[in-house]
């Protein structure tokens, strides 16, 4: 590429927007320098863009601040939680898992309650019932709805936290 003598010359006058005639001319007349002057004025272009849009864009610093400032009291309450959001997921698994000991501990306890039921349904069968009258039936589907709703009330608690 080549250079030109007077290159400096015209950069000065693009940065202060100072022409005279004869470095006019000689932009006209010299591709070099007309190609600084094209290069340098699509740059200047772009930049006045890229600024109008940053200043229409950008929000109040004030605003960036006070989100800093409530981004960092949310950490900070997050932060000195956690340890009561893990104890408290404990405190829901060891009362499952207490729930079903307790559940195998008394099984015989539970299984003498629920044997009327078995000897009613026994006794209902020998008389022709259907199956829809079996008490076992609607008991064994109220235990099954009430699980799924324990996962379920697990799950939100477990996810909420």
């Amino acid at each position: 590429m080549k250079n030109c003598d007077k290159e400096e010359a015209v950069q000065v006058a693009l940065l202060r927007d100072t022409w005279d005639e004869t470095l006019r001319a000689h932009v006209d007349d010299c591709p070099v320098c007309a190609d600084l002057v094209l290069v340098t004025k699509y740059f200047q272009k772009e930049a006045r863009i890229a600024r109008n849009e940053v200043e229409k864009n950008l929000p109040s610093p004030g605003l960036i601040w006070w989100k800093s400032e409530i981004l960092a009291k949310r950490t900070a309450s997050e932060r000195a939680t956690r340890p009561i959001a893990v104890f408290e997921k404990i405190a829901y698994a060891v009362g499952a898992f207490g729930l079903l000991g307790f559940l195998a501990w008394n099984w015989s306890v539970i299984d003498r309650w629920l044997a009327p039921l078995e000897s009613m349904w026994t006794q209902m069968s020998s008389m022709g019932a259907t199956p829809l009258l079996n008490p076992f039936l609607y008991l064994s589907a109220g235990f099954f709805i009430l699980v799924l709703l324990t996962i379920f009330a697990l799950y939100v608690l477990w996810a909420e936290s």
